[in-house]
């Protein structure tokens, strides 16, 4: 039985990551969530069901309640990888209709059906969590008393579920990360029938399972189960005028990454590009023989640099544009996604020699704060080069691993790794905000020459009137130039020559960027544009995102005049949670109260609602708050979630585990552990607040080894509340056990979703903290005695 759910528990957190990477390819990093989280009321909707029905009822029909729909699950999620590539075929066909139109209309069509998209993948996923959740709320209502450390195996076949996912995405592929979502609960299955002694049974699952699998990794059955994304977004092709020809990709944790040779009927020679995702980012496979000039090449062309900096070095283009400038320099780039780089270098090794055979120059695969943070070496020059994002990151929908190079803590890094001297170029962002981060740098540091002497803003190839234009735009075109000693008039004259000037020292006009540095301008500008320009800190990443920052219930929001993406995007996200909210209601609550009326006024009935919505809340809050906070120190995306999350959801386990010995020798109890659990959380909250830097600068296996245990104690002590709780409920009405998974399930997905908003308006932190407090409350409710749960 333990080991049944272990893996039953473990192939539900591998197809529910696994679908996320998915669903970003069918509808986009910014939805995946809300089809997710639809899935999710099937959860509710099924362990709702079964806490309705009478206990002996359920007995008799336990074969079917938990061996069928545990064994179904495996070809339930056969069918949602074929329905979500068929459903993508259908959307590609409709924006490429779009896109022949205007590259507009394309936008607005994946803007205006991202709602109905969402709820079409979400209820071809929804099957699948309800089977789950028949299977899950069956075993516990029926095995209750053994709830504790079933529930402790459940969580540990989770944490697994994480692992694996990571390596088997990351070293195998998307056919073995499917095979794995299928297999494991079909393997369950086959336990289960052994555990209640259904032998022939759990023998003709057990030969149907490997038949199963064998179908699924076919190279014609294994094609069709994967999305495919449109060729014209994968080359931003938004005139369709391209010849596109994908000649590789695979899967990882940053999604799907392919190698791409796209042509103009007019153009000489092929482009080659690594791509990520559906054309979210792009990273140039450079030709020295055809290599353009790049544009700040003549921005630092009157340097003599001994060492440059290049980070979101892609495939090195930047870096043999700026070896052409240099000769003799030492030139290093960085870059996170290895894949963008190793391709490139073992398939396309003519191309890529000049890097490789030049012992001048190194391309480090890292996240850049994190190398940043191990460097003793003062850079002469750095340029920040184009982090590639989406348009889910322009709107402010999420925030990347690159969001994190444009922070007030990030500016400080790179100040303080620059040479006397030395010189930052900046290609990506609103160059407005980093005016505003620079400046409350200098004030802090009190440095000198003033900031209006250390900064100059240009434009390449565009008029004045054009280029102003991109003043309130989060992918602002103009290129900045940091040299915090001073540029002199002369290097103005220099530096400047053949760029068309939007702000620069010692400077007469009222040129356009001038405004940032002056408070008063700023405040009226911006609250004319309805935009932010405020600096971003690492709590809080979204450099993109120039909405303003808008309280969910302020009226501003929901105004006419609020058209900011980020806005829109808000409004969105606010409006999807209300819905998800209202259905749960539908799904989850209202049956109980409709049709089982006796249980549902039941005073303590309310006070065990309140309980599981409240742990299931607050838990995913926290959790969530975590790994966003820990990714920045871990410095991998992919890390950070096979480790945090493992390594929570573990530790969860491990509590629920002693829970019962805990519990009944008095050394907790339900007030004592949640109070402890926030304290805990807080002193984790400090620790990581007061010394990111200090980790940062670790070496990748102690920091690794940190992210995993950093939250040992207050999710030890959160995962004595979940078992504690069914004991109470147990005791209370055998049926409520499985309404007890159905609260917690979508309080769950809600959390997720209210994490989405909280991060984007307050920042991390504070998702931590509202997950802490919702734990203070459920402290405050009434619980049952020790000596009745002891009885139980």
């Amino acid at each position: 039985m333990k080991l049944a759910i272990f893996l039953l528990a473990s192939g539900l957190l591998v197809l529910e990551l696994f679908a996320t990477s998915i669903l970003g390819i069918v509808v986009g990093p910014q939805a995946a969530y809300y089809s997710i989280a639809t899935a999710m009321l099937g959860l509710g909707a099924a362990s709702t069901l079964v806490s309705m029905i009478p206990y002996e009822t359920l007995k008799r029909y336990e074969r079917a309640a938990l061996i069928y729909s545990t064994f179904l699950i495996g070809p339930a999620v056969i069918l949602f990888l074929l329905y979500s590539t068929l459903l993508k075929a259908g959307i590609n066909v409709e924006r490429l209709d779009a896109l022949k139109i205007s590259e507009t209309d394309a936008w607005l069509l994946m803007e205006q059906h991202e709602f109905s998209l969402s709820l079409k993948v979400g209820a071809g996923l929804c099957i699948t969590y309800l089977l789950h959740g028949i299977a899950l709320s069956t075993l516990f209502r029926l095995n209750a008393k053994r709830s504790t450390v079933l529930y402790a195996f459940d969580l540990f076949g989770a944490a697994m579920g994480c692992f694996v996912f990571v390596q088997a995405l990351e070293n195998f592929g998307f056919a073995t990360t499917a095979t794995l979502s299928v297999a494991m609960p079909m393997v369950a299955a086959v336990l289960f029938a052994k555990e209640i002694k259904q032998g022939k049974l759990a023998l003709g699952l057990g030969i149907a399972t490997p038949i199963v699998i064998v179908l699924m990794n076919l190279p014609f059955v294994a094609t069709k189960l994967e999305p495919q994304p449109l060729p014209e977004l994968l080359a931003r092709d938004h005139k369709v005028e391209m010849q596109i020809e994908e000649m590789e990709h695979e899967w990882t944790s940053f999604g799907r990454i392919g190698a791409l040779k796209f042509q103009k009927d007019d153009a000489k020679s092929p482009t080659y590009v690594m791509v990520q995702r559906e054309g979210n980012s792009h990273a140039a496979i450079p030709d020295v023989n055809h290599l353009n000039v790049g544009i700040f090449e003549g921005l630092v062309d009157d340097m003599e640099p001994e060492n440059v900096l290049v980070l979101l070095a892609g495939a090195g283009r930047d870096m043999l544009q700026l070896r052409r400038t240099f000769p003799n320099a030492n030139i290093t780039g960085v870059e996170l996604v290895s894949q963008m780089f190793h391709w490139p270098a073992e398939n396309m090794t003519e191309r890529m020699n000049p890097i490789l055979q030049d012992e001048k120059m190194e391309l480090v695969v890292a996240e850049g704060r994190e190398f940043l943070s191990r460097q003793k070496t003062r850079y002469d020059l750095i340029l920040i080069s184009y982090s590639g994002a989406g348009a889910n990151y322009y709107t402010g929908a999420a925030a990347h691993s690159a969001g994190y190079l444009y922070t007030v803590e990030a500016f400080r890094d790179m100040l303080e790794h620059l040479a006397p001297d030395g010189r930052i170029v900046l290609l990506n962002g609103n160059k407005g905000r980093f005016i505003r981060t620079l400046q409350l740098i200098w004030d802090e540091e009190q440095r000198t020459p003033p900031l209006e002497e250390c900064v100059l803003v240009v434009s390449d190839g565009r008029s004045y009137e054009q280029a102003v234009r991109g003043i309130l735009a989060s992918w602002d075109p103009a290129v900045m130039v940091i040299q915090p000693d001073g540029i002199s008039p002369e290097e103005v004259k220099e530096i400047a020559t053949g760029y068309t000037p939007l702000y620069q020292p010692f400077d007469t006009q009222k040129r356009a960027y001038g405004i940032f540095f002056d408070d008063a301008a700023l405040a009226s500008f911006a609250a004319k544009a309805g935009a932010n320009f405020s600096p971003v800190w690492d709590d809080h990443p979204y450099f993109l995102n120039l909405a303003p920052n808008h309280r969910p219930w302020s009226a501003s929001l929901w105004s006419d005049k609020a058209q900011q993406p980020g806005e829109r995007r808000l409004r969105s996200q606010i409006k999807l949670l209300g819905w998800f909210l209202l259905a749960a209601i539908v799904s989850t609550i209202l049956p109980v109260l409709i049709f089982n009326r006796k249980r549902s006024l039941s005073l303590r009935s309310w006070n065990h609602m309140a309980y599981f919505l409240g742990i299931g809340l607050g838990f995913m809050l926290v959790e969530i708050g975590l790994i966003n906070k820990l990714q920045l120190i871990v410095g991998h995306p992919g890390y950070t979630l096979a480790v945090v999350l493992t390594a929570a959801i573990f530790f969860t386990g491990l509590g629920s585990f002693f829970s019962d010995k805990l519990f009944d020798q008095r050394i907790l109890n339900y007030r004592t552990a949640a109070l402890a659990a926030c304290l805990t959380g807080i002193a984790m909250l400090a620790l990581l607040s007061a010394f990111s830097s200090e980790f940062m600068a670790l070496p990748r296996f102690a920091k690794i080894l940190l992210a995993a245990l950093i939250p040992a104690p207050p999710f030890i002590l959160m995962g004595q509340m979940f078992p504690q709780g069914l004991r109470a409920v147990n005791a209370d009405d055998n049926g409520l056990v499985a309404w007890a998974f159905a609260l917690n399930g979508v309080a769950s997905a809600a959390g997720a979703g209210l994490a989405i908003i909280l991060s984007h308006v307050y920042g991390y932190s504070l998702v931590i903290i509202t997950g802490l407090a919702i734990y203070l409350i459920v402290a405050m409710l009434p619980h049952q005695s020790r000596q009745s749960l002891r009885n139980n």
